[in-house]
């Protein structure tokens, strides 16, 4: 936790989400947690592995904003716990080879749209399979709000130019 408070100090206007799973937070202590993210104005928290809501609830009601992950395929207790939460919802952009499918939504697009139809109006952010400039323009087309890109850009850590051109490229697309 000490380094995410040394990363704000060196990169003040940057915003930081927090990834947790819910086991990590209970052993930090949920009343610690949610301390040291108010007192550190980290208030977007993007909560995963959960076993209920009872540790999502607490720290809504502590006034922190919970996202919800929801897999490809739109499983109804991932759909229901994004639904119940007050944060972005990170959809999966798309799916694995081996994953199970959906036939009644198969493009990103028609899960989007199926999420906006549940009634979510928060921001949808998706991620895993944005490996591509032309990823992030499926994102865009879909209707996502925006698009998490991870893996690609951090593979490049040990060559900085080809690391910005990779970065250029992609927000080209947005």
């Amino acid at each position: 936790m000490d380094s995410i408070v040394a990363i704000q100090k060196r990169l003040p206007d940057v915003k930081i989400l927090v990834l947790a799973y819910e086991n990590t937070v209970e052993e930090i202590g949920v009343d610690r947690f949610i301390e040291f993210c108010l007192t550190n104005n980290l208030k977007d928290i993007l909560l995963v592995g959960l076993k209920d809501d009872i540790i999502k609830n607490k720290i809504i009601a502590a006034g922190l904003q919970v996202s919800c992950y929801v897999q490809f395929h739109l499983p109804k207790e991932e759909v229901e716990m994004a639904k119940q939460s007050n944060g972005f919802v990170y959809l999966q952009a798309k799916p694995y080879d081996t994953q199970q499918k959906n036939e009644e939504y198969p493009t990103l697009k028609d899960c989007v749209e199926y999420l906006r139809s549940c009634g979510i109006e928060r921001p949808i952010y998706c991620g895993v399979g944005v490996h591509a400039p032309e990823d992030v323009r499926l994102v865009r087309e879909a209707g996502g709000d925006a698009a998490f890109v991870g893996s690609t850009i951090l593979k490049l850590h040990e060559n900085i130019p080809a690391m910005k051109e990779k970065i250029r490229e992609f927000k080209a697309m947005c």
